[in-house]
């Protein structure tokens, strides 16, 4: 199943391929650790929390920057691929355009302009949620720009077909 993902259906396709898409972004399956989900922490940063961590919106300004551009991309792969008669494949036209999508994703990531990280998240220290019991929160030390940490979020984007989905 999806975590986070954005779902790139932006025109209509024949009849017989209409149920076919392509999911590009983080699933449930991926983890950072037993617990962890990496899609669960892309959309922390995506939509931000009530708990402090404030929206960084990486994903909807791909598709925002992209998006007239993705419709010509997958128009062109999906021609291509009908153009070839009994030889074409819209599931390698998804995939290659969910490679597409994924790389100007990582694109907006690394390019940055977010919400800086708070001083407690470079440098470390005590905190505490209303009402709780402090907690340590190791920091990530100078210089490390926000989304970007330990590289398994921006390097862990994929892209699957609706039929890989299944």
């Amino acid at each position: 199943m999806a975590g986070l993902v954005t779902e790139i259906k932006f025109f209509h396709i024949p009849k017989n391929l209409e149920d076919d898409g392509v999911n590009v972004g983080w699933f449930q399956d991926q983890k950072y650790d037993e617990k962890t989900s990496v899609a669960q922490v892309a959309r922390w940063n995506e939509f931000g929390t009530k708990a402090g961590i404030p929206e960084r919106p990486f994903m909807r300004t791909a598709k925002m920057n992209n998006e007239s551009k993705w419709v010509e991309q997958l128009k062109t792969l999906i021609q291509r691929e009908i153009d070839k008669n009994k030889g074409g494949s819209i599931e390698k036209a998804l995939k290659q355009f969910g490679e597409i999508a994924k790389g100007d994703i990582q694109k907006t990531i690394l390019a940055g302009g977010f919400k800086p990280n708070a001083k407690i998240t470079i440098e470390g220290g005590w905190m505490r949620r209303k009402g709780g019991k402090p907690f340590y929160v190791k920091g990530k030390g100078a210089g490390k720009l926000p989304l970007i940490d330990t590289g398994i979020m921006i390097s862990s984007i994929q892209s699957r077909t609706d039929k890989e989905l299944m």
